[in-house]
C-alpha cells in the first residue's frame, strides 16, 4: 500500500522541465494521490494539508542533502569499474532512503486515517480496489509481451543514462532481460495481499488504530519481495556497464552533475 500513499517528492521531479518549480508544488501532488484513493472529509483535508507541508519542510531541510550526498557517491562510482555487488550495494542504500523519506509521511498521515468512520472506509476500499484494477489488463499478457516491455524499458532506461547503446550492450541486454522480468500476476497478487493487510487495520479499535497503520507501514519495508530482483538487476547493469565507452562514461557523469545541480536549486528554494 506504500505505492498509494508514499510518494517519494523526488520522483515528482523527473515529469517536469523545471525541476525545482515540480519541487515547489510537490505538496499539491502527493495530496491529490492521497486524495485519490483515501476518502477524507474538507476539515481531514485541511489537517492533510498541513502535515504535508511540514513534511515537505522536513525532505528539503533533511533529505534533499542526503540525497545529494548519494549523487556524490554515484559520481565517484561512476569512474569506477562497477561490479555486480557494488551495484546492489548502491540499489540497497537506495532502498534504505526511500524508506526514511517516506515512512515519515506515512506516519503523518496514519492519525488521519484512525479517524475515517465506517462510510469512509468503505469508500476508500472501493477507491483503493479500482486503483490496483488500472493494470488489471496486464494479467492477460503472455510471456513474449511482457518481455518486449520490459526489453523496451531497459533500453530506453540506459539510452537515458548512458546515451546511444553499441551493438554489445544490445545482446546483453537482450540476453539477459528474461532474467529481470517481474511476472503482472506476482505484482497484483501483492497488490492485493498489501490490500487486505490495509483494510484489516480498521478493525481494530479506534484508539489503537494510528499504532496498528503505523506497524502496517513499517511492516511493508520489512518484506522484501524484490531481493532477487535485485540481484538478477545489478549483475545485468555491470554486464552493460563493462563494455562501457569513455563516451558514455562521460554522459552518466553529466547527468548525475545535472541532477546534483537540480537538488541544489532546490535547496536554495
Amino acid at each position: 500500500m506504500k505505492k498509494f500513499f508514499l510518494y517519494l517528492a523526488l520522483l515528482t521531479l523527473t515529469s517536469c522541465s523545471w525541476p525545482e518549480i515540480g519541487y515547489r508544488y510537490a505538496d499539491w501532488l502527493i495530496k491529490k494521490r492521497i486524495i485519490k484513493v483515501v476518502k477524507f472529509y474538507s476539515p481531514q483535508i485541511k489537517t492533510l494539508e498541513g502535515e504535508i507541508d511540514q513534511y515537505m519542510q522536513w525532505h528539503q531541510r533533511v533529505m534533499i542533502p542526503r540525497y545529494e550526498e548519494e549523487l556524490l557517491r554515484a559520481k565517484k562510482l561512476a569512474q569506477k569499474e562497477l561490479t555486480s555487488e557494488v551495484i546492489l550495494e548502491q540499489m540497497e542504500r537506495s532502498r534504505q532512503l526511500f524508506k526514511e523519506t517516506t515512512l515519515p509521511l506515512s506516519k503523518r498521515v496514519s492519525p488521519l486515517l484512525a479517524e475515517l468512520i465506517e462510510e469512509q472506509v468503505e469508500r476508500t476500499n472501493t477507491l483503493l480496489l479500482r486503483k490496483i484494477d488500472e493494470n488489471k489488463d496486464r494479467l492477460e499478457w503472455d510471456r513474449q509481451r511482457l518481455k518486449e516491455e520490459t526489453l523496451k524499458k531497459w533500453q530506453d532506461n540506459t539510452i537515458d543514462w548512458l546515451g546511444s547503446l553499441n551493438d554489445k550492450q544490445e545482446e546483453i541486454i537482450a540476453q539477459g532481460i528474461d532474467s529481470v522480468l517481474y511476472s503482472p500476476k506476482a505484482a497484483y497478487a501483492r497488490a492485493i495481499e498489501g490490500h487486505k493487510a490495509f483494510m484489516n487495520t480498521f478493525d481494530e479499535p479506534q484508539k489503537n488504530r494510528e499504532a496498528a497503520f503505523n506497524r502496517f507501514f513499517e511492516s511493508r519495508y520489512k518484506n522484501d519481495d524484490f531481493k532477487k530482483w535485485r540481484e538478477e538487476a545489478s549483475a545485468l547493469i555491470s554486464k552493460i556497464m563493462s563494455v562501457a565507452t569513455p563516451k558514455q562514461r562521460e554522459h552518466l557523469i553529466k547527468k548525475i552533475d545535472y541532477w546534483l545541480g537540480v537538488l541544489r536549486d532546490i535547496k536554495a528554494i
